[in-house]
């Protein structure tokens, strides 16, 4: 056996595998240079079982970490703008001193404003007046409990011509007081004349309303609301002048005679005005006219046309030859509140509460809005 870098020579002498390699042989190589490559050209030439594994020189790659090269790195430069925010100014709040309801001394009463007794003409060409105002009245004795503890009433007797938008002032919501601590006067809803009435244009009436005064304070200002419920018109307490004649319009509105029909809406509803009979005795005996009241009895049909419509002893009012004015009272009419279906009557007695010893002129019938819709005259 020969072994050498580069080749290796197994033989036998009869050309099979050796059984055992000599002590000499293994001297022999291990006496043998250990760089110097054998020489095999003699046994690949003679000997034909000479078998040549030749292991070529192998070459292993340089595994010398190469040079990684970074390119340096360019930051670029951001440049933030500078923001600017706007100058915020706070305005100055002036607070208005406050006006306490206790104070004892009385604002002077407004100079341009129009006094007690003074006609004032609205938009529409209402003239109305306030004629008086009393403090202290004695309320109407079936509501006397009404009135507020340590209140007084202070009584608003006026008068008005309606212009061409009529006028609703008889409703007592229509009016303001103010009293001499800024604040409002309430209206006292229980006083004999509660008008829930618009009258038609041309009609002229006088009427009143009590307001409710806290104790020490007085009414400084009236003032009255047009149909849109604006106020209009405004009178200043502080001064008055004297009151001469009665209000009249300049287009006075007619009337018809008792026991005429009138057809009062589209479809041909009618109202009728059968007979009058001033200071009657009360249709309830309990409840016979207050002092200084007189009752005027009425007997009136209501009759609805091709639709319903609705009718009730609070849609009948009357007046007197000055203009004054009355609601049907509470109890005893044997007028019902009813709707009326199409075609059907329905007629009755009412007693309507006016001033004493004055005459009744007109009685007045509003509709289901309270807008006067018939008018008829029973004296002049």
């Amino acid at each position: 056996v020969i072994v050498g870098v580069g080749a290796i020579l197994v033989t036998t002498r009869d050309g099979g595998r050796p059984d055992a390699v000599t002590e000499t042989e293994r001297e022999g190589t291990q006496d043998a240079e250990p760089d110097a490559e054998p020489d095999t050209s003699e046994a690949r030439d003679t000997d034909p079982t000479f078998v040549d594994i030749s292991i070529p020189p192998i070459s292993f790659p340089d595994f010398t970490t190469p040079t990684v090269s970074i390119p340096p790195i360019s930051i670029p430069t951001i440049s933030i703008p500078t923001i600017s925010f706007p100058t915020i100014s706070i305005p100055t709040i002036s607070i208005p001193p406050i006006s306490t309801p206790g104070a004892t001394t009385a604002p002077e009463g407004p100079l341009d404003l129009p006094v007690i007794g003074e006609t004032v003409t609205l938009g529409d060409g209402s003239t109305v007046r306030v004629n008086m105002l009393t403090n202290d009245v004695a309320p109407n004795p079936t509501f006397a409990d009404a009135v507020k503890q340590g209140f007084t009433l202070t009584r608003i007797d006026y008068e008005a011509c309606a212009g061409s938008d009529g006028f609703a002032g008889l409703n007592p919501l229509f009016w303001v007081a103010s009293l001499d601590d800024g604040t409002s006067a309430d209206v006292f809803a229980l006083s004999y004349d509660i008008i829930l009435l618009g009258v038609a244009p041309g009609a002229c009436v006088r009427s009143q309303l009590d307001v409710e005064v806290p104790p020490t304070r007085t009414v400084t200002t009236v003032g009255v609301r047009d149909s849109g419920f604006q106020v209009a018109a405004s009178w200043t307490t502080m001064s008055a002048i004297a009151v001469t004649g009665q209000l009249t319009s300049s287009t006075p509105i007619g009337a018809t005679e008792v026991g005429q029909v009138v057809v009062f809406d589209d479809f041909g509803a009618t109202a009728t005005v059968l007979s009058a009979t001033p200071n009657s005795e009360p249709l309830d005996p309990t409840f016979p006219a207050d002092p200084g009241r007189q009752l005027l009895r009425v007997e009136v049909e209501v009759c609805a046309g091709s639709e319903s419509t609705y009718a009730s002893p609070q849609n009948w009012f009357a007046t007197t030859i000055d203009g004054q004015i009355g609601a049907a009272a509470y109890f005893g009419a044997t007028f019902p509140s009813y709707e009326i279906p199409p075609g059907d009557c329905v007629s009755g007695l009412i007693d309507i509460d006016l001033p004493a010893n004055i005459s009744a002129r007109d009685i007045v019938y509003g509709n289901e809005v309270s807008l006067e819709v018939a008018r008829w005259r029973i004296s002049e």
